[in-house]
């Protein structure tokens, strides 16, 4: 386990200041944006969790509202998500650490509420996911939307 800040920054920027903060990493691009290339074939990881809301937008423009929708496992169970690490380092020597997790399409349950959620890594393949020597290419299997029965 290791402590990191939410948000990835890509080891090339200079200053994160003038970078737009990566909350969240989209499946389709992550091999092939120069900013997540390196991460997904080194520095994957997994963010444990026991629940996650998603917000879904009610209405348009400036008398919008946002209502927040709690998923977690129906047996209230842990769970982990596909996610990318990397150690920025500044100019005076100093490094932070960066996370941010990957999103795909919705599943069935989700869809209704938002287009995209977090991608869940199944405990078998947690291995496989963390697996240095696995290339981006054998991994993208696994960057699939949860089953619609795992979540509430």
């Amino acid at each position: 386990f290791m402590l990191m800040r939410w948000g990835f920054i890509p080891g090339w920027v200079k200053d994160p200041r003038e970078f737009p903060l990566v909350v969240n990493i989209r499946s389709e691009s992550a091999a092939t944006k120069p900013s997540f290339r390196a991460a997904l074939t080194r520095r994957r990881c997994l963010m444990p969790a026991d629940a996650f809301y998603e917000w879904h937008r009610l209405g348009q423009g400036r008398h919008a509202q946002s209502r927040a929708y709690l998923f977690r496992r129906a047996d209230r169970g842990m769970f982990a998500f596909a996610a990318l690490w990397e150690t920025w380092h500044s100019p005076d020597g100093s490094e932070i650490d960066t996370v941010a997790p990957i999103t795909g399409a919705a599943n069935g349950l989700m869809a209704a509420i938002h287009d995209r959620c977090p991608v869940i890594v199944e405990p078998r393949d947690f291995d496989g996911w963390l697996d240095p020597a696995a290339e981006a290419r054998d991994t993208a299997a696994l960057l699939r939307p949860p089953p619609d029965a795992l979540l509430e």
